[in-house]
């Protein structure tokens, strides 16, 4: 599902609900919530939280980076027992490495989004973003990722990596007892609602809130009603020969040889071979 989340400047980004912990408030019952970043590691696996008393007192949100290091699960229990009332994933390049040297095509980039070539892969968590690949306009994540194709004269290629919304779910039932919303967002949905500048003693407010949605959503109505149409008109032109077929006159037969009939256009002979028939078998589905 999607949801809003903006802080106090206005600035609204989606973000995806995680599969364990409470459902998020709908907007008139929205969570206001100071936004924090733990201090040193910023994976949130063993967060360290200075929490101004100002803003202990109303609540705050832990913002934490997607890394290997530790389960969502893991990083929303240890965000609980800091007392953060809500948690923030966003995506990260070290989070899409997983551990790797290199990354997985389609899965983790796309090239036909932004590709290039770098001599280093010392600043590859960064996401070469002062490179051509992470400059191009198809590139809508802004950072690139390395391929594991090498070039003698070029060095390493990179292709733009992938920023998508997932949701983060549990191994196993113990997450249940979450208390606390989480949820994840994008590197770029990152960029807009906070900056790379917020220090681990700069805070900001926000609210969390479950997206308003229609009950109907018309774009699916169209379709389906556009697929009933096709298949009635499909079923309708399927038995047009069955229908030229009923609309003949019964032939009499005498001797084995279809009679004739007079009509006021001259004799017209009836035919009793039937329309050749197309048999449709499993094998043609492949």
């Amino acid at each position: 599902g999607e949801l809003g989340l903006h802080h106090s400047g206005g600035t609204k980004v989606y973000a995806a609900p995680a599969a364990f912990g409470p459902t998020l408030p709908e907007q008139t019952e929205r969570l206001r919530l100071t936004l924090l970043k733990p201090t040193g590691l910023q994976d949130g696996c063993d967060p360290k939280v200075n929490v101004p008393t100002e803003v202990a007192a109303d609540g705050f949100a832990l913002i934490v980076e997607r890394s290997p290091n530790c389960t969502f699960e893991a990083r929303a229990w240890a965000a609980e027992a800091v007392g953060a009332s809500a948690m923030v994933v966003r995506n990260s390049i070290e989070g899409i490495y997983q551990n790797r040297t290199y990354t997985t095509d389609q899965t983790d980039y796309e090239c036909d989004n932004g590709q290039s070539w770098t001599s280093s892969t010392n600043d590859k968590f960064e996401g070469y973003t002062h490179t051509s690949c992470a400059k191009d306009d198809g590139c809508e994540s802004g950072r690139c990722v390395l391929t594991g194709d090498t070039d003698t004269s070029k060095g390493y290629k990179i292709c733009c990596a992938w920023d998508m919304y997932m949701t983060m779910a549990s191994a196993d039932d113990s997450a249940a007892e979450i208390t606390i919303p989480s949820l994840f967002v994008t590197m770029t949905d990152y960029d807009a609602l906070l900056d790379h500048t917020l220090s681990s003693t700069e805070y900001r407010t926000i609210s969390v809130y479950d997206r308003w949605r229609p009950w109907m959503n018309l774009s699916s109505l169209l379709i389906w009603a556009m697929g009933v149409a096709t298949v009635a008109y499909a079923s309708w032109r399927s038995v047009d020969d069955l229908r030229r077929k009923m609309s003949r006159p019964v032939a009499a037969f005498s001797g084995g040889v279809p009679a004739s009939k007079e009509g006021s256009g001259g004799p017209v002979v009836l035919d009793d071979e039937e329309a050749p028939a197309l048999e449709l078998t499993l094998a043609h589905a492949f």
